[in-house]
């Protein structure tokens, strides 16, 4: 059993510890230094959070948006893209793909790229359809909504406390992502798709 004296001796170390500790982080906290950190560890919680429903509401079926004709094109000829380069002895960097599948994708011509653009312009369309009647009809967007709301009040609560400075705020509002858009933007590419789609039209992200 741990002697009575020592537990006595360490709690009066830890107080005396935490007595010098309490005004020196205070202190810190509102400096540059420490409300930069604040509103750093801030954002990443909120983040985080943000993520995780997300994460939620497409396993409760949210529909991901469909890629954009080049996208799929590129993810079907991708691996006899790294065959070619394999022969051919050459770097399979994601550059080297790039220009072959950029290659491809030209020799097609403007018709064989229609049946493209057009089977992602009816995803699409079924998309956005699918999209908004989860957004309308479905309780796990209700929850995820009422999440991010939740998620951004706690946000600006712990960036609130003890009134930060107006430098404080502006770092704040400048680094805190738009919570309020739809999940499906922002989503990243594959890996496959790290190329620019050399579509004039094509600037939305795919889905994974």
């Amino acid at each position: 059993m741990f002697p009575r004296r020592k537990k006595n001796e360490y709690a009066a170390q830890f107080k005396t510890a935490s007595e010098t500790y309490k005004p020196a982080y205070a202190a810190w906290s509102k400096s540059a230094e420490g409300q930069q950190y604040n509103t750093d560890l801030s954002n990443f919680k909120k983040q985080k959070a943000d993520a995780e429903a997300k994460e939620k509401l497409f396993a409760a079926g949210f529909p991901k948006k469909p890629q954009s004709g080049y996208f799929a094109f590129s993810g079907e000829v991708t691996a006899a893209v790294i065959a070619e380069l394999e022969a051919e002895n050459k770097p399979k960097s994601a550059k080297e793909r790039t220009v072959k599948i950029k290659e491809r994708w030209g020799a097609l011509g403007k018709a064989g790229q229609e049946a493209y653009t057009q089977r992602y312009a009816d995803a699409k369309a079924k998309y956005e359809e699918e999209k908004k009647d989860f957004e309308t009809n479905n309780e796990a967007y209700l929850t995820y909504d009422a999440t991010l709301k939740k998620n951004k009040a706690a946000h600006a609560k712990r960036l609130n406390k003890d009134e930060p400075s107006a430098k404080r705020r502006k770092l704040a509002d400048r680094a805190e992502p738009a919570a309020e858009e739809s999940p499906v933007d922002g989503e990243d590419e594959e890996e496959v798709d790290e190329e620019e789609s050399p579509e004039e039209d094509e600037e939305e992200s795919p889905e994974e």
